[in-house]
């Protein structure tokens, strides 16, 4: 017969109680607390918050800026005396228009496009009731000013829709740019009455439009129509211009 394999004794097993106490046991898990962790050093209170309403100050500051060289660089021919404020031949017909619509008289269907016309007829009459000025007068101030606003306008919405596009660098950078732009001061500058500088405006508005309108976007039959909304806001400010 096989001779019985004789089973170890218990005496060479070695027992929790036979290891050492300094030595840890392999099944002992570790406490995520006991493990030493690395923290950041400790930031001044205050500094994110002076950080950013510094940032707010200068982009603000910046703005501000960028509006009153907009607006002084297109006023800039206003301060030679013996040059009229009209700066276009056609402009001169748009303000004759207005000057008609004021006095409650029918512009002629055989003149088109009218340019600022209507515009500087209805500011021109409200600003005339409110300060108690006559209707010459009251034409000539909006003639002078409402372009140049309406690049001031043009610049601010520059900045506030590539801001949001990239960033606010980006968005002074353009901002700036238009504001200098040979170009762009004389499609906007004071007597210009031709509507070419209200319509980079409400262009812009349009194509701001269809970009922050991603998200309401409407798919009809695989058909992307969310430029409709942007298409919209122009029809809309074009027959309120109108």
């Amino acid at each position: 017969m096989p001779a019985k394999r004789r089973r170890p004794s218990r005496k060479h097993i070695p027992s929790k109680k036979a290891i050492p106490k300094g030595i840890p046991s392999e099944r002992k898990n570790t406490h995520p607390k006991d493990i030493p962790v690395k923290r950041p050093a400790p930031k001044r209170k205050g500094t994110g918050r002076l950080r950013g309403v510094f940032s707010r100050r200068f982009i603000l500051f910046g703005l501000l800026s960028i509006a009153a060289l907009a607006f002084f660089i297109r006023c800039l021919h206003l301060f030679d005396p013996g040059h009229y404020y009209i700066i276009s031949a056609d402009s001169y017909l748009f303000h004759w228009m207005a000057d008609r619509v004021m006095d409650g008289q029918s512009i002629p269907t055989n003149i088109q496009p009218s340019g600022l016309a209507y515009p500087l007829a209805y500011i021109a009459t409200t600003i005339g009731h409110v300060f108690s000025m006559s209707d010459q007068d009251a034409l000539t101030f909006v003639s002078k000013y409402l372009p140049p606003f309406i690049g001031v306008l043009t610049a601010v919405l520059i900045y506030l829709g590539l801001s949001r596009m990239y960033d606010r660098r980006t968005g002074l950078c353009c901002a700036v740019a238009w504001a200098v732009l040979p170009h762009a001061y004389f499609i906007q500058a004071a007597g210009y009455l031709d509507r070419d500088g209200i319509n980079v405006s409400l262009i812009l508005i349009g194509a701001l439009a269809f970009f922050f309108s991603r998200r309401w976007r409407l798919n009809i039959k695989g058909w992307d129509l969310g430029w409709v909304f942007g298409v919209v806001v122009v029809l809309i400010l074009s027959l309120i211009h109108i």
